[in-house]
């Protein structure tokens, strides 16, 4: 059933939705950006970046986004990393943070460490180059 709705839902070029900014960045591919996130000298490959004028989703300062989803309200910056990951709602990664194989909970954060293969949060920071690994 997963592979017959992931086969449904999937899409080989990339949707911008309303109002969202697009700027220096090298590469968007097979992306879905929401109305109005902000996407600023970044890489979003193959990811979902959920996002609306009143819950903007930010992602920006050369940060790299890859087969993962970003919800509402979420920020990615300094070139932080997020790879196979989901990022729930208001949460963010920072300053060179690596989030790898991983679900980050709401209202929570990672700021240069490196989070694989756990589940974080909610309500949760994480900073210091730390590593977490379940």
């Amino acid at each position: 059933r997963v592979s017959s709705y992931a086969r449904q839902v999937s899409s080989t070029a990339t949707i911008v939705g309303a109002g969202a900014q697009i700027l220096h960045c090298p590469r968007i591919e097979d992306a879905f950006i929401g109305s109005g996130a902000i996407i600023e000298a970044s890489r979003i490959i193959n990811a979902t970046v959920l996002s609306t004028p009143m819950e903007r989703a930010v992602v920006e300062g050369g940060c790299l986004v890859e087969d993962s989803i970003v919800q509402w309200s979420c920020r990615c910056s300094s070139m932080a990393i997020v790879s196979n990951s989901f990022m729930c709602a208001t949460s963010h990664v920072e300053r060179h943070a690596k989030l790898l194989d991983s679900i980050l909970g709401p209202c929570s954060g990672a700021s240069e460490g490196e989070i694989s293969a756990s589940l974080v949060g909610p309500f949760v920071g994480f900073h210091h180059q730390a590593l977490l690994i379940a």
